[in-house]
């Protein structure tokens, strides 16, 4: 389809029209993002070790409002605090995060434990760490007791219980800078008592964990409830989905079915996103990689078991080297555009924001978007930091500093939006990681979002879940909760967060929003 014909695109000619300069230096009141690094008070360097970046949002002293953690191997990790004001301040209190000698990569909050503060796990150059949250009162790391400190060069990790115990369980995407098809990636299952057994032998094919990955997401790829896993891996050792298939094999089953789905697909693999962004009831699946980036688009909601290609036809393939990606709703429309890092060597390029055009097909607005930053990106993660209904991200590059880029709400000016955070209870881990989650529209369009901990390259975005509105309103929230049963919430308020607890759950702000069913 000639993307050039798009409304979307017409619109951003208009607005690129108004003034007559080329785009790079088209007026800053036009950008769809500011930068507010400084005004906010952020300031780290990464190094030039391992490419990934570690950019973790979370609400670790439970006051509302999402706080930001980033790794740096040129000097000390920072835990910053927000204000609820749109700024930070540094938590010097917490030197045990610092790891100043230490290589740092990857970063992600989780409640691995369920006592109702997030916890962190940071992926380094061997051995990672795993830091407990004292109650708001500082960090232990728990390493050690916990036995999930895995030595080799790890690019990422992400939580999902997959086997639906109620406790969080871990996968750590491990590569072998010296040996690409050596590092194995490590399958770490939850005991209850906050120590973790490797059980990558019993669950996995082995040898398929062996390639060199960068990056990877749990999801639930085939809607049958239970959470499957996506690697993406390096040098065309091909992408692997694991598919849940529950108890058996002397402990817990998952079969390799990437050749089956079209989901193997060999590139130089680095980030990963994955996400309704055709609004038809499943997960798409889009990672980037060395001069092609590729987006399967799921065909299971129309009955059919695997992906599409689509990737030309959805204009999303920039012959350059991407890295971390996000699919991210950034004007409050209700479809999922999309964000990548570019790693350049050529002057001029940098990170793209890609709008959905409802059609399937998106448009290059990254030239309008104000978070086109030039360099060596690697990393992205999205948090609503501001809590002004619009989503914000954070992006982290090789030797260059991380950078707050705030939605101005610009493009999308009236639109509504609505955010959902859940909690779990006994049968579901304490966030209620894995669970899924329907926004149906008065319009008649259908969203879906999932919880998920852990996503595009050593990132963790805002575990809250943002539904982009129009103009539209609210006929009604289900959330398909990890345990099976699922919850209908009626007359909820728009431009308004809702956090709900499954049935064995009472909150303050949870089933007193809506009428559950």
């Amino acid at each position: 389809m000639p993307i050039c014909s798009t409304p979307r695109v017409a619109k951003l000619m208009a607005l690129s029209l108004l003034i007559f300069v080329p785009s790079r230096m088209v007026a800053r009141e036009l950008d769809l993002f500011e930068d507010v690094t400084a005004a906010a008070g952020i300031e780290v360097n990464h190094g030039v070790g391992h490419p990934t970046t570690g950019q973790a949002w979370g609400d670790v002293d439970r006051d509302g409002c999402p706080d930001l953690f980033l790794t740096s191997d040129r000097s000390a990790n920072r835990l910053y605090r927000s204000q609820c004001d749109g700024t930070f301040e540094v938590l010097e209190a917490d030197d045990v995060l610092q790891m100043a000698a230490s290589r740092d990569k990857g970063a992600v909050f989780a409640d691995y434990d369920n006592d109702g503060w997030l916890d962190l796990y940071v992926s380094c150059d061997g051995p990672n760490h795993l830091f407990r949250n004292l109650a708001g009162a500082g960090w232990e790391d728990v390493t050690a007791t916990a036995a999930v400190g895995d030595a080799r060069t790890t690019s990422m990790a992400a939580w999902a219980d997959f086997n639906g115990d109620g406790q969080l369980d871990l996968l750590v995407a491990n590569y072998d800078e010296e040996d690409t098809l050596a590092a194995r990636d490590t399958l770490y299952e939850a005991q209850g008592t906050g120590t973790f057994v490797d059980v990558t032998a019993a669950t996995l094919d082995e040898v398929r964990t062996l390639g060199p990955a960068f990056a990877t997401r749990w999801l639930d790829w085939d809607n049958d409830g239970d959470q499957d896993l996506y690697v993406v891996n390096d040098k065309l050792f091909g992408n692997v989905l694991w598919q849940n298939n529950g108890p058996g094999c002397g402990g817990w089953c998952f079969s390799n079915v990437s050749l089956a789905t079209g989901a193997h697909r060999p590139v130089d693999g680095m980030g990963i996103a994955a996400g309704d962004y055709d609004n038809d009831g499943d997960l798409d699946l889009y990672f980037s990689s060395s001069l092609e980036q590729v987006l399967l688009r799921s065909e299971v909601a129309q009955g059919t078991a695997g992906f599409a290609e689509v990737s030309e036809e959805a204009g999303v393939t920039p012959e350059l080297i991407g890295w971390g990606a996000q699919f991210i709703d950034v004007d409050n429309d209700g479809w999922q555009d999309l964000y990548l890092a570019i790693m350049s060597w050529t002057l001029g390029e940098g990170n793209r924001l890609f709008l959905n055009d409802h059609n399937g097909a998106f448009s290059d607005a990254s030239s309008l978007s104000g978070a086109d930053a030039l360099g060596w990106g690697l990393g992205v993660a999205v948090s609503d930091f501001d809590r002004d209904g619009w989503v914000d991200l954070v992006a982290g590059g090789l030797s260059e500093p991380y950078l707050l880029f705030r939605n101005r709400g610009f493009l999308g000016a009236g639109n509504g939006w609505l955010r959902v955070r859940l909690s779990g209870g006994t049968e579901i881990n304490r966030d209620a990681v894995g669970a899924r989650v329907w926004v149906h529209r008065t319009d008649g369009l259908v969203l879906l979002r999932d919880v998920r901990t852990g996503s595009s390259l050593g990132a963790g975005s805002d575990m809250a879940m943002h539904f982009g509105l129009g103009m539209a309103g609210v006929s009604r929230v289900v959330v398909e909760w990890p345990h099976g049963e699922s919850s209908t919430f009626l007359g909820l308020a728009e431009n308004a967060e809702h956090s709900f607890g499954d049935p064995e759950v009472i909150l303050s702000n949870g089933f007193e929003s809506g009428v559950v069913e």
